[in-house]
């Protein structure tokens, strides 16, 4: 009677699992991300190797990209990568981290539309 309860209130609050639907996140979908980050030209080698570290083993990194950002000693780099919605929070925990460093500047992330991935 008590797991009947509970079906109940998932099957009325939760429409949209199925359950069939296959909980494993190897299938789940990998959703493409653009991380930029403006640092000092000085530091780049650093910034770099954290975006590395950070997201090592997690993401699907497509494109990696360190330009000159103007006429200042400023660097943009740009890193785009897929990952699926469980992988998002390593994303996340780079901006973070990004955004805790002396030699960034700023840091940007976002979701790309599908047909501009290439």
């Amino acid at each position: 009677m008590h797991l009947e309860k509970w079906e109940k209130f998932f099957r009325i609050h939760l429409p949209f699992i199925s359950p069939t639907a296959s909980l494993n996140p190897a299938h789940e979908a990998r959703l493409p991300y653009r991380v930029v980050t403006v640092c000092r030209a000085a530091d780049r080698a650093m910034v770099e190797q954290l975006i590395r570290q950070q997201l090592l083993n997690t993401c699907v990194v497509q494109y990696h990209c360190g330009e000159p950002d103007g006429t200042s000693n400023l660097t943009s780099i740009t890193v785009e990568m897929l990952c699926t919605i469980s992988e998002r929070a390593n994303v996340v925990q780079l901006v973070t981290r990004l955004g805790l460093e002396k030699s960034v500047r700023s840091v940007r992330w976002e979701s790309m539309p599908h047909n501009l991935v290439a």
